[in-house]
């Protein structure tokens, strides 16, 4: 059956290929969220080919992704193919919040990613490469989990990570994802999911800042991980978020085509800390969240 013409101006939904425009809204008037933000970003203010701030000069602004109009944030790799030396464990960044979200708050990090099949999603070196790794210059630090979404607390470096899993010297992305904070060393692992590939997602962690804490990880509208577990140390808060900003064992590469990079759409955080509101959008069962329809223009 033919479509009719409608202007698809107003609200955005998601797809298996980014977000698509539904007739609810057709004079474009979707109206604005119901709450507020700490820190949002859409990465439509850089230049092409610039740096974003906070972030190593690897991560730039491109407007090369698949999909979405706009500009996003191009993350490139790092990628070396041992025993060539080269490469660099450095990628993404930790930016500071506008202000620390304090202990016994809070927070919602989401944030859109869109991952090429062809990427890399292995180390180079782990403790058996010791020799190999020194003489590049390298840490021999690789393991099963790759540091990925990241908050950081105000004092200490005991950080709370999103982590896809991980293999030596292959490019095949690992069935397995990690929630946990390395103040309590008491992840969640699912060993049955992995990162969408070729498409869109939202990727969201919840994280109740204490020592009677908890993390919370969805992907989409699906909670994927879920973990009670000291979060923070005794009233220590979150100062950082991020991603990376280092891939223990230097990411590999078997040298094919589009393996170093992937894209990141924006950036959303949230909290139920004095002067903000927590959000009001719920999953299928009830737990509140940022929803994945949501964009940083929804707010204020």
């Amino acid at each position: 059956m033919p479509q009719t013409n409608q202007d698809k101006t107003g609200i955005l939904l998601p797809n298996s290929f980014g977000r698509t425009f539904s007739s609810s809204y057709p004079a474009g008037n979707r109206p604005a969220a119901n709450y507020n933000l700490l820190f949002k970003d859409d990465f439509s203010s850089g230049t092409i080919g610039n740096g974003y701030t906070g972030f190593h000069a690897s991560t730039v602004y491109a407007n090369d992704h698949p999909y979405l109009g706009g500009k996003a944030l191009r993350v490139n790799l790092g990628t070396m193919n041992p025993p060539t030396c080269g490469g660099a464990m450095n990628y993404g960044g930790r930016i500071n919040l506008p202000q620390s979200i304090p202990y016994g708050s809070r927070v919602w990090y989401s944030a859109r990613f869109f991952h090429p099949s062809t990427r890399t999603w292995g180390y180079c070196y782990d403790s058996g490469d010791n020799a190999e790794a020194v003489a590049c210059g390298k840490e021999s630090d690789g393991n099963e989990w790759t540091k990925f979404m990241v908050l950081a607390p105000t004092t200490g470096t005991a950080r709370i990570y999103v982590q896809p899993k991980a293999a030596r010297r292959t490019v095949t992305q690992q069935l397995g994802m990690r929630v946990s904070s390395e103040e309590s060393q008491t992840p969640d692992d699912n060993h049955s999911i992995a990162l969408p590939l070729d498409q869109w997602h939202t990727l969201q962690v919840e994280v109740l800042i204490s020592t009677s804490g908890y993390l919370r990880v969805w992907l989409d509208n699906t909670v994927i991980m879920y973990v009670d577990c000291a979060t923070v140390s005794s009233g220590n808060s979150i100062a950082q978020w991020g991603i990376g900003d280092y891939w223990n064992g230097c990411p590999y590469t078997d040298g094919g085509a589009n393996r170093s990079h992937f894209w990141m759409k924006d950036v959303m955080i949230a909290t139920n800390a004095a002067g903000f509101t927590a959000p009001t959008d719920t999953d299928g069962s009830g737990n509140i969240f940022i929803a994945p329809t949501r964009i940083p223009r929804d707010f204020s």
